[in-house]
């Protein structure tokens, strides 16, 4: 994350970019009425083929002052070729924030099966909050 005295990176770019236009569409809260989030793979640890657990980096839509929060369980909708995950996280009801974007946080989430040959999806960007906004060019986070 920057701060003050570092300039902002691409990914604080994207995110902050995010952050815009969800406040500008008006982005709603997610499932079960808890904020959404968007998810990427952690590039310190890959899927493979025979894995079980997937390690990511889930970040906070909506403008939260920097603060992503705890992340939720999440969603996780297996079929016999993709797996939809959809994050959540913890209700800050901060009611007024500033929207310079909000850190990763290291989450994971365990499958029923071998990952195989089957796709990850953010479900926020399939049919989410997120679906509109610049982070959801593709809800696709991983292929093999």
């Amino acid at each position: 994350m920057a701060t003050a005295e570092s300039k902002p990176t691409t990914r604080t770019s994207v995110v902050f970019a995010t952050f815009a236009a969800c406040l500008l569409a008006g982005c709603a809260n997610g499932a079960e009425g808890l904020p959404p989030a968007m998810w990427r793979i952690d590039d310190a640890s890959p899927p493979r083929a025979d894995s079980t657990s997937v390690d990511v980096l889930v970040t906070r839509l909506e403008c939260s002052s920097g603060v992503t929060g705890e992340v939720n369980e999440p969603d996780v909708m297996e079929t016999p070729d993709e797996i939809v995950v959809t994050f959540t996280v913890e209700d800050l009801e901060l009611g007024a924030a500033t929207c310079q974007g909000n850190p990763e946080v290291p989450a994971s989430f365990s499958l029923n099966k071998p990952l195989g040959e089957r796709r990850l999806l953010d479900g926020q960007c399939a049919d989410g909050d997120a679906a509109t906004t610049s982070f959801c060019d593709s809800n696709v986070r991983w292929e093999p």
